[in-house]
């Protein structure tokens, strides 16, 4: 069963939801909070509301969060898919680009 979440914490789970999409991420905010990872994907999936303690733990540890995405250009994520972009390294694409070599 969903739990019926009002506006602002439904905003708040969304913008938590983004900033945790990168990997190790859910489990950072676990820590932060002191709570399991599983309580932390019940609150983001709507199974379960955290209590207002938590709700604004939740709220400064999101709101650091995105202040580091917004100082370090390099990590930026796709909010569309929510993933980080990942660029090939020069090896890469030279390998790419010649492709396995016919004998």
């Amino acid at each position: 069963m969903t739990i019926r979440a009002g506006e602002n914490l439904k905003a708040l789970l969304a913008r938590v939801n983004r900033a945790t999409a990168l990997r190790g991420k859910k489990k950072a905010l676990a820590k932060f909070l002191g709570v399991g990872p599983s309580r932390v994907s019940n609150w983001l999936s709507l199974n379960r509301a955290p209590n207002g303690e938590v709700t604004l733990l939740m709220l400064e540890w999101v709101r650091a969060e995105e202040a580091k995405q917004q100082k370090s250009p390099g990590s930026a994520v796709d909010t569309a898919r929510g993933k980080a972009h990942k660029t090939k390294s020069d090896y890469e694409k030279q390998t790419r680009k010649t492709g396995p070599q016919k004998r």
